[in-house]
């Protein structure tokens, strides 16, 4: 579960199967060495700064999980508040979606957060940062063995199903698979069928979200195609960028990796963001040619700093997840542990997309749930988790 493992990896299994790829057909974009040699500088940068930082921890000989009885009831109140709330975010999207067809509304929801959000009253939207409370209460009881009514648990399960879907996001079906994935790991839980169906039932729902989300794209490329654009096309989306094969304007003080502080910059007029487009480009793959808009995770700190971009980025990432890693293994505070949890997925995906600095609102939701989620806990903490 560390960082070091997980990116080295993951930037280790994914070029490796483009390359295999690749062999299939001339038609594939091959590669150069310089896009080896600015993932070799991240993952270098990355795991010095890892050890630097980490290097002095301990590791515990073995995980216990344990639930303080008296911090029960308020995991319980909390349970049953995001049950209730989920359950009338459930009625209202289906409300203003107008049907009760899950297909239709995974459709309909997605043109009205994108093109009408206007539609998006401010209880839904009060609702929406409701839910962010889901994710972290459910690690909570299932890596803590929260003793629950299963009745309670099969309903927060299955509104947690179908809110996942109903966002309309396989990076977010991806970070809650990642996040159980790991929970059935420190569990001691994982052998060969809980896996197999485990990818089936990720696979089973992002197809299903692709059919009904998508359609426009499957009728014109096949579901391999659909496959490649996602999991393979941003290494040559991004060997293109750094060898000028995509325009993608000029950047200064990094207003591409910290996007986030110049948004809120820009709210106090301290900052205008230059005119941009979404960069689709076309990258060759077997049969023709397939669009993408994503360059990796580390195509942002390139475009801010050029050559010394990746060395930055893996410098920035490290310094964040080897402190909460180091803080989760040391002094095993829960909300380390479920933040950890929840944010882990933007490693495994560095290959797809900048997910940590990009969506940093998000990475504080998530931080503020996991902390409401155990704010109790040092009235009650145990000295051994």
């Amino acid at each position: 579960m560390s960082p070091v493992f997980i990116c080295t990896t993951m930037w280790f299994i994914l070029p490796l199967l483009y390359e295999l790829i690749s062999l299939t057909s001339s038609n594939y974009y091959r590669l150069s060495e310089k896009f080896y040699f600015m993932v070799l500088s991240f993952i270098l940068s990355f795991v010095l700064i890892n050890v630097a930082i980490v290097k002095s921890y301990r590791r515990r000989k073995k995980y216990t999980a344990i639930t303080n009885k008296d911090f029960l009831p308020y995991i319980k109140n909390l349970l049953h508040f995001c049950m209730f709330c989920n359950f009338i975010l459930i009625l209202r999207i289906l409300m203003i979606c107008r049907t009760i067809n899950i297909a239709q509304v995974i459709n309909t929801f997605r043109v009205i957060v994108t093109e009408k959000p206007y539609l998006i009253s401010i209880d839904i939207k009060i609702l929406l940062y409701i839910f962010n409370i889901t994710p972290p209460l459910f690690c909570y009881i299932f890596l803590y063995n929260c003793e629950i009514k299963k009745t309670d648990l099969i309903i927060f399960i299955t509104e947690f199903l179908i809110m996942s879907l109903f966002y309309v996001s396989k990076g977010r079906l991806m970070k809650y698979f990642i996040m159980i994935f790991l929970i059935l790991l420190i569990k001691n839980k994982l052998n060969v069928k809980t896996i197999v169906l485990s990818f089936l039932l990720i696979f089973g729902l992002i197809y299903f979200m692709t059919m009904s989300r998508d359609t426009s794209f499957m009728k014109t490329f096949s579901y391999m195609d659909y496959i490649f654009v996602y999991l393979l096309s941003p290494l040559p989306a991004f060997d293109m960028l750094i060898n000028g094969k995509v325009n993608f304007g000029s950047f200064t003080g990094g207003s591409q990796t910290f996007v986030f502080f110049y948004r809120i910059a820009s709210k106090f007029g301290l900052y205008t963001f230059p005119p941009t487009d979404k960069m689709f480009i076309n990258i060759p793959a077997k049969q023709g040619y397939v669009p993408t808009n994503v360059y990796t995770g580390l195509s942002k700190s390139y475009m801010d700093f050029g050559d010394y971009g990746c060395i930055i980025c893996g410098i920035l990432l490290a310094l964040c997840f080897a402190t909460i890693y180091k803080m989760m293994i040391i002094s095993k505070k829960r909300h380390y542990i479920l933040f950890y949890l929840l944010t882990v997925y933007c490693l495994v995906f560095q290959f797809f997309g900048d997910l940590f600095f990009g969506f940093f609102s998000m990475i504080l939701q998530d931080l503020l749930c996991a902390i409401l989620v155990t704010k109790k806990i040092k009235l009650y903490e145990r000295k051994t988790i």
